[in-house]
């Protein structure tokens, strides 16, 4: 008997993450594919997707997964993604519409938290929140075990304010990720230098005593445990998950972090800060996952 499989998918602002799923989480054959660019329609995506799902011919398929960034509706709207171009753009009804499968369409970081907390580091805590860093931030919330997303903004926390005046293009000025984020780092050690980097260099180059990115390593862990601090007060999870491509900074991020928190809490249960081990397959995995789920 041939085993059946969850076709995730996870839509990136450059790559599509694919591969198969079983309804334990484990990822096989995976592979990647470039995003099609300029398509604010969504036209181009699903004709990719339908391309994709053909490509695992072999195997049985039993649904399809396909996680994107931005707002997405409980209905498998992207709302609004600033990274793809989407605004209202009914991704799986256009699916369905194409593939002959059950089809699902979730938020990114929503998918990422579920993957973490089912088969990642996050398996020990049933009240958990994952953090996905990277252009911009987002949360994914798990609360006894559960997911909790009443409706599709809840998550965006890269929006609430700090006390750092940058403007963001969202129309307000001192939000979290325009100063707790890769991209964040990035921009603004370009701007006060004039050289293009990337938030690993910032990384690096503030450990090596460069002033500029130290300020910024600085400014990054008060605006980000600044944050962790509400969650914790508000929430009250065991561990936070840090996810997403500032992950990759490691350990000393998670223990800086971890200090920088500390010292902003007195009575407040402080969280277990936590690194992601495999961030880069977490949204794949997490798309099968919530397909399976809703089948």
């Amino acid at each position: 008997m041939t085993m059946a499989y969850a076709l995730g998918i996870d839509v990136g602002g450059t790559s599509i993450k694919c591969g198969l799923v079983s309804a334990r989480g484990e990822l096989s054959r995976e592979a990647s594919h470039p995003t099609p660019l300029n398509d604010p329609s969504g036209d181009a995506l699903v004709a990719k997707i339908q391309e994709i799902v053909a490509s695992y011919s072999e195997p049985d398929i039993a649904c399809v997964g396909v996680a994107v960034p931005g707002i997405v509706s409980d209905d498998g709207v992207a709302e609004f993604s600033a990274s793809l171009g989407y605004r209202g753009v009914a991704l799986q009804s256009m699916l369905a519409g194409v593939l002959e499968l059950p089809v699902r369409v979730v938020h990114d970081v929503t998918a990422a938290g579920v993957a973490e907390h089912r088969v990642g580091v996050a398996q020990a805590f049933q009240n958990v929140v994952v953090l996905q860093i990277g252009t911009g931030i987002a949360a994914s919330i798990v609360l006894e075990g559960t997911p909790f997303r009443p409706h599709p903004v809840v998550g965006e926390i890269g929006h609430t304010p700090t006390s750092y005046p940058r403007p963001c293009g969202c129309g307000l000025t001192g939000c979290l990720e325009m100063t707790a984020s890769g991209g964040a780092l990035r921009r603004n050690y370009a701007a006060l230098t004039g050289q293009d980097t990337t938030a690993d260099d910032v990384f690096r180059l503030a450990s090596e005593g460069d002033q500029v990115a130290e300020t910024l390593y600085a400014e990054f862990l008060d605006a980000l445990s600044g944050a962790v601090v509400w969650l914790a007060a508000l929430l009250g999870p065991e561990a936070v998950v840090l996810s997403g491509g500032v992950a990759s900074a490691g350990e000393t991020l998670r223990e800086d972090l971890a200090r920088a928190v500390s010292q902003k809490m007195s009575f407040h249960r402080a969280p277990e800060i936590v690194l992601s081990e495999d961030h880069t397959q977490m949204g794949c995995r997490g798309a099968g996952l919530m397909a399976w789920a809703g089948t």
